[in-house]
Formats: C-alpha cells, structure tokens, sequence
C-alpha cells in the first residue's frame, strides 16, 4: 500500500475547511520508526483557494515553547501568528503546520506531511519550501541531511530563523551537492549559540556549493525576532522572505538559479521604522595544503604546496575574488599521503588526503585581516596511522584538541575571533607526545559594512552574554553567580577547559527568560554539575559551540554526575555523563533542621531533561525523585518533597549498573519518551535493574523509547492513576517482563487507582516470564488495556498470547495483540 492511500482523507472535509475560514486545525498521520502516530496541525489556505488551481506548499516547523497538546501554542508566535493577524503575502499559498508534543518537528515526519499535502490540496510541487524557528531547525535542517538527498531535492528552498542544529546529520552534508537547495537563514546578532549553529550550516552548505546558502545577522536582536522575517519586513538582496522563496521552482530548467518572474512587493505597512543592520554575509576563504601533486581541482579551494614554500602568498575567496589574507606556518616536517581512497566528512576528500607533519610545536600565522571585522576558524587534522594520536590548536589561550587517527568529521572550530593590531591571527599547532598534523583550514570573514532594513517598532529588551569569572578549577558560586547587572534572560558562558566542579545557585530568571549557561569555545570538562539554593528559571545547555555534540563533558569515579539538590523551572540538554556513581541525580533528602526538604513546603517543578548522553554508570543512569514518598528511607521518618512536570526525552542511557531512568515520587504531568535505553541493569541487582522505572506517587506516561539489552523489566510502573505506555520498542530484556505494572499506593496524598493503557509496543524476544503483565495488586488497579501490540518470539509455543499479554485486573481488555512472523 502506498503511503498516498495510506493517509487518503475525504475531499468533503477540505471543502468545508474552504467554506469556512483561511485558518483551521486538522489532523496529520505522521510515519516514524516505531509506527504511524496522528498530530494536530494548523492549516492556511487562501480565501480565493480553487481545486483548479496550483499552489505552492509551506511547511512550518516551531519552536520548542509552542510544542504540546495545545495546537493554539502553535499562535502566539511565528507563521502561524501572522498569517492569523492579517498578513498576507502576494503570492497564495497553502501553509501546514504540525504541532509536536515535545521539542518540534522531526525530520522523518516530512514525507508523510508533503505526501498528505499533495492529497488533500492542489499543490504546486515544483514550489514546495520549508521554514522554522528555533527548534524547528531540527526538522528544516533535516529535511536536508537526515532522510535521504532524494527527498531533500523535494523542496525549492529554506528559511530558517535561529535554527538548531541538534540531531541533524553532519556526515551528511554532501547530500546538499545533490539537492542544490537554497537557503537562507535569519539569526539575531545577540543570539550567540544560534548565531554559531546558522553560521556553521551556511558556511558547510556553501563550502559544497558556492553561494547556495546565506545569512543575515539582525544587530540588537536576541532569540526571536522571526515575525519581522515572515511580515517581510526583514530582506535580501531587497527580496522579502516571500519574494526570495518564490523565485526558485524546482520545475524551472534554471533551478537553483532565481527565474527571472518577480512580482510585487507587499503593500506598504504602517508602524516601521528603520535599523542599521551590520552585514553578515559570510566570505570564505578555503585552503588545502598538500605536498606538491594532486593539487585540488576546485575553484573554491586555494592550493597551498608547503613542501615548496611556507608562505601561502595571497589567498582567494571561495566565490574566486582576490582577497588581502595570506598564510604562513613556521615549520613543515613533511606532507603524508593519507591515499585517494581516504574519504571525506568535515572537508572534501581532496582535502583530507594530504597532511603537513611536525613533531614540534608550530605556528600557523593568518596575515592581512581586518580589525572591523571577525573571523571564525576551521582545522582540519587527520591521518591514517598512529592510533590514539591528537593535534592540539591554540588561539589566544583556548585549547582545541582533535583525535586524528582516521579523523573524518572532528574539527577544531573558533568562533568570533578579533585579529591583532597587526591584522593577524596566531594558531599554535602541538602534541607533545607524537606528531602534530594539518590537512588544511576555512576561514570565515563577517562583518564590516551595513545595510538599512525596516523593523517593527515595539519596546524591546536586550538581553547580555557574559562570560564566567572563573576559568577552571573548583568553581563554587552555591551563593550566587557574582555577575554585575546579571538579569532574566541573558546568558552565561562558561569557557571551554578543564574544571574541578561547577557549582551554581541562589540565581534566577523569570518564567519568559530564562538565564542560560552554556559552554563557549569548545568542550567544558568537569567532575560535577551542582545545582543548589533555589536556582530557579534556567537552562544549562551543552550546545555552545556547534562542533561539540555535548558540551559539557562530566566525569569522575564516585558521586554524581549532575547533582540537584534545589532547583526548579529548568532545562537540562547536551550534556555528556559517565564513569559516575549517579549520572543525573534530582532530589534531596528530608532535613529536620531544613523545612524546605520536608513535604509540602517544597516541589522539583517544570524540568526537562533532553538530549544527553548518560553512559558507563554505577548505579542509576537516572535518578529523579524520591524512592520513598512515605518517609523512612535510610532510616529517616521524614517525608521528602515532591516533583511534578518532569519531561526526560532524547537521552542515550547506556551502561548502567542499576536502573537506567529512575522516575519517583512524580505527580502530575510527567513524561518519559524518545529515550534510548541499552545494557542496563549490568549488576544483575533485585530491584535494581529496570530500563525505565515509574515509582510510586508517581504518574507518568512512557512512549516511544528503545530498551534494549537489560538484566530485568524493561518499563517497570508502580505509579497510580490512568497511565500510557505506547509505541515503545523492547528487546532481551532481562529474565523478566518487557512491561510490568503493578501499583503501591503509599503516600499522604489520596491517591486514584492504577489503569493502564499499554498499546502498540514491539517487544522482541521476551523472557518466558511473559511480555507484558498488569496486576499482583489488584486491589489498587481498574480494568486495564493490553492492545495491539507485537512480539517477536522465534518458535513462539500455542499458547503465546496467554503466557506474553496477561491482567490479573478483572475486567481488563487484552485484545489485538500479535505475533510477528519470520
């Protein structure tokens, strides 16, 4: 069956959505991995809408504050709210936008969006385009990386404002040769990580086709500002968003070249008034070094033989204007030959062949740049042999080291970097114990000249980088972070190094800013994260430098990796784990002498925990909440606090002695999804062993998770209350059930029975305990669902579904569930 009659829905529908208004909600099936799931969506179409005539297809991703389960998010901010004011550009087109639940909209449910779109509506498939904010950059992005260049060639071109680059796929980004996609992305000036993520996907995407991609910088703007874009009062090259996105039709012999068919501008709007933007269109300027043969035959690419000379002479950007900039290297051992058939990744193969060698500490000198400008820097070490070696680069201080044994993907990167009163910069190129290498480097110029562009005038707040006092070592600011003028909303850098601890507490922002402490420069290593004292509307984010996937590293032999003690409304992502006793450990133990620990005079609210990567752990990958809600754990009598809204997503567990997340003593509005949980339980310990554990007082649901690999149940829930677990895949686990539920309902709170909803799970070669199994307390249970979910079970016995799917709950429906053939 294809997937257009899959998701085939009735034309009377789309006439009445017409009939009706230009804006509505509908619903969208999405195909992931694990299954086919529906999404609400918002819809536009135009007033004049005609089933005679073609439109062209916007697909909007949104950003993380408007995902949920309440589609009208999807209005306070981005597309959806200005078409939903009045804005209308001067083209028709039909706009879809799919509201997550969690994050934005992940890559794979694009097909099954354009798909449907093509269904139900006329749709100009030559114009299809696609736009984000924020998160949203995860879906755009990936349109392009993480599915197939096949589909990338789909859409015409791209805007994205502030995008993320999270969870794209940067091996990649060759698929862009492919599908020659334009894009543009927008970011404000003082947005500084997105500011380094949309600089790194122009800069990537041009490197492979000069000229496809563009940035434009906003000065004075934060995170936000993307209702200017779509309003387009914000323009390139005098093109409004709408103007840039409809001169590229993927039907036009000339695509990717603009048609020569413009139209006209909006209708003048009133309330604007001007701002000096600095000009941020990136120039590159590439450089391979080689070793006199098999130079790299391409434009955009300078060719520097450092077996003939130690001077670059002056180099070319990568549109093939001369430039000023010259390079030179101090010393040059030799040039070794990685082979033709070494591969490419972060550079072009060409590129990565041939490495220029010392055993010494050298210098790299960039000469003839521009004190009104800044740069940013990217090296590129790799070899074939030497297992273990590195290459360490150095620029005023911060250190970047790169493993460079077959190394196709690590870069060390350097963002905003001021040249000296001479207009050069100075690269320190070492390893003390081997051979230091240098394949060659992209330097990226910014800055230097204005444009005017028109803005809305609004009273606007902006917010402040900072960068952390301290620098390494042991950084306690338990008290209080002793930043002067440190307010909601602004954001703290802590720079790349080695730390003892990082201890923060007793700061914070407010519900709508957030203060952000984010690593800068490169990776933040440390033995421990402490949160402590109240910390209160916060996020501590791991995705500072756009070449570092976590960038805060925490390792050490005993404690806990990231330990909360007190804190509350905040945000925990892109952080690395391991070699702990905990990995992520939130909450505290009841004190006598401290009411604040007791219940109820405390809560652990509003926290989400994404996007780390927990690993190699002695105990508990995660530990969030209190084991006993009554009291008397440890031998204390005294009740701990409670936590609510706690949402744990996208992390990677693996390796944990003990339970892999551990969530306890969570009331309300708790959600455990997206994990990847593999070889958990490694001590084999009783009661100690689960992937996902929900204890009691606690109620949550769990879906779309990976366990794999586990010496005991894979999701374990003595939560009360209706709970979900759906769409989640489990495989070996342990000499137990995939999925066992049975309820303690212990606590002063009055809590409601235990019901339990578990469909569409895949559970792989269960135990011959059985798969899934609810009851043993019954008496605390109501009738439960056990459907439509598949087992795999090689010579799988007669009576199959009575020993894998059982209730003891009088009253329970078990009912679809199916075996999967071989």
């Amino acid at each position: 069956m294809s997937m257009k009659t899959f998701f085939f829905l009735p034309v009377l529908f789309v006439s009445f959505l017409i009939q009706a208004q230009s804006l509505s909600t509908t619903k969208i099936k999405v195909a992931t991995a694990s299954g086919v799931s529906e999404k609400d969506a918002i819809v536009y179409l135009p007033l004049s809408y005609s089933a005679s005539k073609k439109y062209p297809l916007v697909i909007y991703t949104h950003g993380v504050g408007e995902a949920g389960t309440d589609i009208t998010k999807l209005y306070t901010t981005g597309l959806p709210k200005v078409l939903k004011d009045g804005y209308r550009p001067s083209f028709d087109f039909i706009m879809v936008a799919v509201q997550s639940a969690s994050y934005s909209v992940a890559p794979e449910w694009l097909p099954s969006i354009v798909d449907q779109s093509i269904i139900r509506w006329n749709i100009d498939t030559g114009r299809i385009y696609l736009t984000g904010i924020s998160a949203g950059g995860w879906g755009a992005y990936g349109s392009q990386l993480n599915i197939s260049s096949q589909f990338g060639s789909r859409f015409a071109a791209i805007v994205i404002n502030s995008g993320a680059t999270q969870n794209i796929i940067k091996t990649n980004l060759d698929w862009w040769k492919s599908t020659k996609t334009p894009l543009w992305a927008v970011v404000g000036g003082a947005d500084e990580s997105y500011l380094s993520q949309s600089r790194f996907m122009v800069d990537e995407v041009n490197k492979r086709v000069v000229g496809l991609a563009a940035l434009t910088v906003r000065a004075g703007i934060g995170h936000g500002g993307w209702d200017d874009v779509y309003k387009g009062t914000v323009k390139k090259d005098s093109k409004n968003m709408w103007e840039w996105l409809y001169q590229f039709n993927r039907a036009s012999p000339e695509f990717p070249k603009p048609s020569t068919t413009l139209f006209s501008s909006d209708a003048a709007l009133s309330g604007f008034a001007t701002t000096t933007t600095a000009n941020s269109e990136a120039k590159l300027i590439n450089v391979n070094i080689y070793g006199g043969s098999n130079a790299y035959a391409a434009t955009a690419w300078n060719n520097w033989n450092v077996s003939s000379s130690l001077s670059s002479g002056a180099l070319r950007y990568s549109d093939a204007t001369s430039s000023s900039v010259s390079a030179t290297l101090s010393k040059s051992s030799g040039v070794n030959d990685n082979g033709s058939t070494y591969g490419s990744g972060m550079a072009p193969a060409s590129v990565l062949r041939y490495t220029s060698n010392a055993t010494v500490a050298r210098t790299l000198t960039l000469s003839g740049l521009s004190s009104a400008k800044t740069y940013g820097l990217e090296l590129y070490a790799s070899r074939n042999n030497y297992s273990g070696n590195y290459t360490a680069f150095t620029i005023n201080g911060v250190t970047q080291s790169i493993s460079t044994y077959k190394n196709l993907t690590a870069t060390a990167t350097f963002e905003t970097i001021s040249p000296n009163a001479a207009g050069q910069i100075a690269i320190t190129i070492s390893n003390p114990q081997n051979y230091n290498y240098l394949n060659g480097f992209t330097l990226t110029e910014t800055g230097g000249s204005t444009t005017t562009e028109p803005i809305i005038v609004t009273s606007t707040t902006t917010y402040a980088n900072h960068t952390l006092p301290a620098t390494g070592g042991y950084v306690n600011y338990a008290n209080g972070i002793p930043i002067t003028n440190l307010k909601p909303g602004d954001t703290i850098n802590v720079l790349a190094g080695t730390y003892t601890a990082l201890i923060f507490g007793n700061f914070k922002g407010d519900a709508t800013r957030p203060i952000v402490i984010r690593n800068k420069g490169g990776q933040v290593k440390t033995g421990e994260i402490r949160l402590t004292n109240d910390a209160q509307y916060f996020k501590i984010l791991g995705n500072g430098h756009s070449a570092t996937q976590y960038g805060f590293k925490v390792y050490r032999t005993d404690y806990s990796g990231i330990n909360v003690s007190k804190a509350r409304d905040f945000e925990l992502a892109y952080c690395e784990v391991y070699g702990m006793n905990v990995g992520i450990f939130i909450k505290n133990n009841p004190i006598s002498t401290d009411a604040s620990t007791i219940y109820p005079n405390y809560v652990f609210k509003n926290i989400y925990v994404h996007h780390n990567y927990v690993h190699n752990i002695a105990k508990e990958g995660m530990y969030i909440g209190h084991t006993d809600p009554d009291g008397g754990q440890g031998g204390n009598p005294l009740i701990p606090v409670r936590h609510e809204n706690i949402e744990i997503a996208y992390n990677i567990v693996d390796q944990t002695g003990w339970d892999g997340i551990q969530l306890a003593n969570a009331r309300t509005g708790n959600k455990v999804h997206h994990n990847t949980i593999t070889n958990y339980g490694t001590l084999n310990a009783s009661g100690q062993r689960s992937g996902i554990e929900l204890g009691s007082n606690t109620n949550a649901d769990v879906y779309e998770n990976t366990i794999k690999r586990g010496t005991g149940t894979g999701i374990m829930v003595f939560g009360y209350g209706a709970m979900n677990v759906y769409n989640n895949l489990l495989e070996n686990c342990g000499n137990s059930y995939a999925i066992y539920a049975n309820p303690y309902l212990s606590a002063p709170e009055d809590n409601p029975k235990q019901q339990m909803t578990i469909t569409n799970n895949t559970v792989n070669y269960p135990s011959t305990s059985g798969a899934i199994k609810v009851g043993g307390l019954s008496t605390n249970s109501l009738p439960s669902v056990i459907q439509n979910n598949k087992i795999l079970l090689p010579n799988a016995p007669s009576n199959w579904l009575k020993v894998h799917f059982y209730s003891v709950v009088p009253g329970s429906t078990v009912t679809g569930n199916t075996l999967i053939s071989f």
